[in-house]
């Protein structure tokens, strides 16, 4: 099997590099230190067992890299490595498509039993992150727009006019983190995955 590491960081790069050594179905492992580096690699070898990806790279977010792989290669197996134990970058990276959520600080152990896990397929979540999602007050669904709060309502009118996260946290004055759990809620609401099924769920409407 053939694992790419994309980290910038020389030391814990070597590190992880030596610890995935160790795993006997591990045939060839490739590294990267940039989102250009990985394009590349990607390109030369078309897949790969498993790409750990890390968040921050010196040319752009590891997760914008997911995003494209993933659209471009549905089946590849990635998982995020992040200095930041962030629970909504998780589940963005989750949403995604990728397998797993590591946070740098993981033991070596639990480190590799992740890295198994999603070998076969499994997704890996931190466990003291998911205990923090399961501990967050529950919503009840509901079928209508009706029903979401009006600060959520005027979220959903400015996706419909097209407006990205970011634009929407400037206008209303809120961090673009905030939006998206505005858009996480809406999206659960209207019961869709994607921005653009909200999109085309208005072009419906008015059809």
């Amino acid at each position: 099997m053939h694992i790419l590491v994309v980290d910038d960081h020389q030391l814990f790069r070597s590190g992880l590099i030596q610890l995935l050594q160790g795993l006997s179905r591990i045939r060839e492992i490739s590294e990267a230190e940039s989102i250009a580096e990985a394009r590349r690699l990607i390109r030369k070898n078309g897949s790969f067992g498993l790409i750990l990806l890390d968040y921050e790279l010196p040319d752009g977010k590891g997760i914008n890299l997911l995003m494209e792989i993933k659209r471009q290669h549905p089946e590849q197996k990635v998982a995020m490595l992040s200095a930041w134990e962030d629970i909504e970058l998780m589940r963005r990276s989750l949403e995604l498509g990728a397998l797993g959520y590591i946070p740098k600080s993981t033991r070596a152990t639990i480190l590799l039993t992740a890295i198994q896990l999603m070998l076969e397929g499994g997704t890996y979540i931190p466990p003291h992150l998911l205990t923090l999602i399961r501990d967050e007050p529950k919503e009840e669904p509901v079928s209508s727009s009706k029903h979401l709060t009006e600060r959520q309502l005027e979220v959903l009118k400015l996706i419909r006019s097209g407006m990205t996260n970011k634009e929407i946290a400037r206008l209303l004055g809120i961090s673009e983190a905030t939006v998206k759990a505005h858009v996480t809620a809406i999206l659960r609401y209207k019961g869709v995955s994607s921005r653009n099924k909200l999109l085309l769920e208005k072009a419906d409407e008015e059809a």
